[in-house]
């Protein structure tokens, strides 16, 4: 079965990461064995045997950046240690297994939760909740191996006092802009050697690479990181394997200094140019009511954005009809280059009927009229359906939420409104947050399309670069985006956006 790398960059993208990871261990068959699972795990898991061969651990195929402090309690070497002296018959305490490889740098450590204490000694995990869950760790039930933790140590992180990310040295340099990451990526000697020590390492372990999923945050330094993280990529490893990019914008996008507007716009672009798909993802822009979620809490937050991600993911690794992510991506871009997903919705569809919006809102809407170029949706079943009803339900979801009949008269292709059907219901383990879905897990689904209203966005984009950025990369990222523009034209545009009195 094709393997799935996943490479997760910032805080908020961790989050999103453990609620990932925690869905897909939710789906294995631990009482009946993996091999009785619905899902392969050897998609997003790398299955490890134990010492004596009586067990096997799935690791997540999976790599995590973080700030200093960001990883909360979690240390890098807390369980491969254990398992490593077990393997190995050592005396040797894992403290003093780990003086012998690594520094030790002393900074206060930082509480293990409840929750993962409970996990630790098989106890009944107490309930979780925005105080609780402060970092991602917190509620991570995945066994990482160290080489799948990278932290950015001379930058740190705090929920509360620096949330964004501050410079180690003391002094008031933040973790904001996109050529802080660019800097921090090339003169980082050991954020450079990861692409050798690590990536490489992980790419051995895939016998049938099927792709990678990137997430990372766009409206900070982690977008600079990305970039040239997926620019390397390309260049020395896997040229023409699909990659997913879900680049995470900022909850305020409206909220940005001109600054921090080009350092969104110069993110975005690197991100596009590597990626095979690019699904920018904003918090929902309207809740609906009743729904509990705290918009401050990127534990609540991320887990709505599971929506649409972990659909993706169920096609990706699912034993019946599963979707490759060639198939996926040519279901979206129908073989042409616009690989930039336009709008990403969600739906919950039981007792608590809604729908969310997860769009990346960049710059202002189109004042054309929107024209869809492809749309992708994926339903998925509930735990309380028969598969007579799912059939019909799946039929309702393709109007009421997919809006195919609409669209074909308004002059989407046919080969443009693809659509998936998946048996396994959405994902609850216990470190997900209550009150998202209701009671039992009702038919969820998950679309993305491609349209015109990209071009608005990238000619805005266009004209704020003419008029406000004065550099020797001006012309380079106008032409760029003018560029990428073209690709996302249909029948009579109405230029407005586009006047050559930007320049």
């Amino acid at each position: 079965m094709p393997e799935i790398l996943n490479v997760s960059m910032s805080q908020r993208a961790n989050h999103l990461t453990t609620h990932f990871y925690n869905a897909q261990d939710s789906y294995l068959d631990y009482v009946n064995g993996a091999a009785k699972s619905k899902v392969d795990p050897n998609v997003f898991f790398n299955p490890t045997p134990s010492w004596d061969n009586r067990s096997i651990t799935f690791n997540p195929r999976a790599m995590l950046f973080d700030l200093s402090g960001g990883f909360g309690s979690l240390g890098q070497y807390e369980y491969y240690l254990a398992m490593e002296a077990a393997q190995h018959h050592d005396d040797a305490s894992p403290q003093d297994r780990l003086s012998q490889t690594v520094e030790i740098v002393r900074q206060e450590r930082i509480p293990k939760s409840e929750y993962l204490q409970a996990l630790d000694t098989f106890q009944p995990t107490p309930e979780l909740t925005t105080e609780n869950t402060t970092y991602w760790s917190d509620y991570a039930r995945i066994i990482y191996e160290p080489k799948s933790f990278n932290c950015v140590d001379n930058w740190e992180y705090h929920p509360k006092e620096y949330p964004g990310g501050r410079l180690r040295a003391g002094a008031s340099k933040t973790f904001l802009d996109y050529l802080v990451g660019v800097d921090e990526w090339k003169g980082r000697e050991r954020v450079v050697h990861f692409m050798d020590d690590t990536f490489r390492v992980f790419l051995e372990k895939s016998d049938q690479l099927d792709g990678l999923n990137l997430m990372s945050e766009v409206d900070t330094a982690w977008g600079g990181m990305a970039g040239e993280f997926i620019t390397d990529m390309r260049d020395e490893f896997i040229p023409k394997t699909s990659v997913f990019t879900w680049g995470l914008h900022s909850p305020q996008p409206t909220g940005l200094t001109p600054q921090g507007t080009l350092s969104r716009v110069r993110a975005s672009l690197a991100l596009i140019n590597s990626s095979s798909l690019y699904i920018p993802l904003s918090d929902p822009t309207s809740l609906p009511e009743g729904l509990s979620v705290t918009p401050t809490s990127l534990w609540n937050t991320t887990a709505l954005q599971m929506l649409p991600v972990d659909a993706v993911g169920v096609l990706l690794a699912q034993r019946a009809n599963r979707v490759s992510m060639t198939e996926l991506e040519l279901g979206v871009t129908m073989g042409s280059k616009r690989n930039i997903v336009a709008e990403t919705k969600g739906k919950v569809a039981g007792e608590m009927n809604y729908t969310l919006d997860f769009t990346g809102v960049s710059f202002k809407p189109s004042k054309s009229k929107n024209h869809v170029f492809s749309k992708t949706v994926v339903v998925r079943n509930a735990t309380s359906l028969t598969s007579e009803e799912f059939d019909a339900e799946y039929e309702t979801q393709l109007q009421d939420f997919g809006h195919y009949t609409e669209l074909l008269e308004k002059g989407t292709e046919l080969r443009g409104l693809v659509h998936h059907k998946s048996l396994i219901p959405f994902a609850t383990p216990d470190s997900f947050p209550k009150g998202i879905l209701g009671e039992q897990t009702p038919v969820t689904c998950a679309s993305m399309a491609v349209a015109t209203s990209t071009r608005a966005s990238l000619l805005e984009m266009k004209t704020f670069v003419s008029r406000f950025l004065r550099g020797d990369d001006r012309e380079s990222l106008i032409d760029e985006l003018e560029t990428l523009a073209l690709e996302y034209e249909h029948g009579w545009m109405d230029d407005d956006l586009s006047d050559d009195d930007d320049y």
